[in-house]
């Protein structure tokens, strides 16, 4: 009969670890789940309610706490990907650098970024700044294009309408000669 040596804090211990490993190789995010109302109907939210299940499980606090640092955070090669349109006179370089990033930076004109070893922090209120230019410029370029195929739409039906006219006076001419 063998007995097993292990101890239930021993067991515990090996799981813990165990879990502990999982945990530590993922990325978890959490949710949090809140309560709508008293009487749990659908389709109906006590603002109050819900203001204070918010402050009380800190939430709120942890978004100001959030807001007053760089909330956010992109990579270099993402912050180039999605800011290149606004400092695209330096991006013609293949590879993304800290230096590259910062020539970017310099070129938009923002003092509200830092740029550490592999990551781009932005503050909130610049973040949105950076998107509402970049924003712009997507548009401006929209209509840019969309100007430019239309002009040639128009063109080549004008040279199309010239052509058929230009046929049937020939036409018209040879008839009556």
């Amino acid at each position: 009969m063998g007995l097993s040596r292990d101890t239930i804090s021993a067991k515990f211990r090996r799981k813990l670890r165990g879990m502990r490993q999982k945990i530590d190789s993922m990325n978890p995010h959490f949710v949090r789940c809140l309560k709508p109302n008293h009487e749990l109907v659908p389709d109906y939210f006590d603002p109050v309610m819900i203001v204070d299940q918010l402050c009380s499980g800190g939430v709120v606090e942890a978004v100001r706490i959030s807001r007053t640092g760089y909330p956010q955070r992109f990579s270099f090669s993402s912050f180039v990907d999605c800011y290149w349109m606004l400092g695209c006179e330096v991006v013609g370089q293949t590879p993304v650098t800290k230096e590259l990033v910062r020539a970017v930076v310099t070129v938009i004109g923002f003092d509200g970024v830092q740029v550490g070893k592999t990551t781009v922090f932005l503050r909130q209120q610049k973040s949105e700044c950076l998107e509402t230019l970049r924003r712009q410029r997507v548009d401006s370029s929209v209509i840019r294009i969309q100007a430019i195929c239309r002009g040639y739409i128009a063109h080549t039906l004008y040279r199309k309408s010239l052509e058929s006219i230009v046929k049937r006076v020939l036409f018209y001419l040879q008839l009556n000669a």
